[in-house]
This record gives structure tokens, sequence and C-alpha cells, in this order.
């Protein structure tokens, strides 16, 4: 995987982080939040050093997921920021849209690059679950990631054969 992949898995992961901690409609396992912050850190920080590349909404999105990593290790502190999971969304997703749109090619490349970035997201936030939940009430995020992954694979598809 390279660290362009590893970035975007991140920033994915972060973009289903922002919508499942604040909005999921059951509570969610203990210490899930905490170590799928700390995997999307792991996974999206160190190609920012690397690259020597900080863009802006990169950058917000991961001081969001610091922010929210340090307060969901105190579950007193953790119900008042629960607005600061939107705010990771929206950062991350416009993190990803602006890696797509740096890239030099045709839209076909952009939209199959963000969206393989969202799937990697959504496939670790479901992998992450499974290791905490019984698989029977993980039926819809597992249509979800399947959807994701044939969104993604048809994309790359048209992407190849509009390059051709």
């Amino acid at each position: 995987m390279t660290r362009e992949a590893m970035h975007g898995a991140g920033l994915g992961l972060m973009v289903w982080l922002g919508w499942l901690i604040p909005f999921h409609r059951l509570p969610l396992p203990e210490h899930y939040a905490s170590i799928a912050l700390a995997l999307a850190l792991t996974l999206a920080v160190p190609s920012i050093w690397l690259r020597r590349e900080r863009r802006f909404w990169t950058m917000s999105a991961i001081v969001a997921a610091m922010v929210l990593l340090i307060l969901s290790l105190n579950a007193a502190a953790a119900m008042p920021a629960r607005w600061l999971g939107p705010v990771m969304l929206v950062s991350a997703f416009a993190g990803i849209v602006q890696a797509a749109i740096a890239l030099t090619g045709n839209a076909a490349s952009r939209v199959a690059l963000g969206l393989r970035d969202l799937a990697a997201g959504c496939m670790v936030a479901v992998a992450l679950l499974m290791l905490f939940l019984p698989v029977a009430r993980l039926r819809m995020p597992i249509l979800t990631a399947l959807a994701m992954l044939l969104i993604t694979a048809t994309a790359q598809r048209f992407a190849r054969r509009t390059r051709r």
C-alpha cells in the first residue's frame, strides 16, 4: 500500500467516524472510538510529514481527530465534544476532494481516487466494528461497505476505460 493510499484510507476512516461517532443510533462499543481514531491518525499522519505537504483541510481533520481521541479517553468529556465529529467529517471529506483535484488526469480518475479513499475508510470502520460487535448487528454496515466497494470498482473501471 502506498503512502498516498494509506493517507487516503486514514482520511476515509475519519469521514466514516465523523458520521458514526455522533450520529450512531445505538451506543458504540466501549473503546471503539478511541481505537478507530488512533488507527485513522496512524494511517493519515505519517504521510503528511513524509511528503511535507500540509493542506488546510487535511490538517484540520487531523486536529479534530486528535482532540476527539483525547476526549474519547475521558467518557465524561466526550459528550460535549460530539460537534467535533461533523467537523472531522467535513474536513476529511474536503481533504479527500482536495487530494483528488490535485491529481493530474481526467475527472473520472479523480472521482475513482476519492471513492477509493472513502471505500477504504468504510472497510476499516466495518472491520473494527466486527471486532467489537456480533455479526448479526452489522448487516447494514456490511451492506454499506459492499456497496462502497461496488461503486468504487465501477468508477475505477470507468476511469480505466476513459484513459484508453
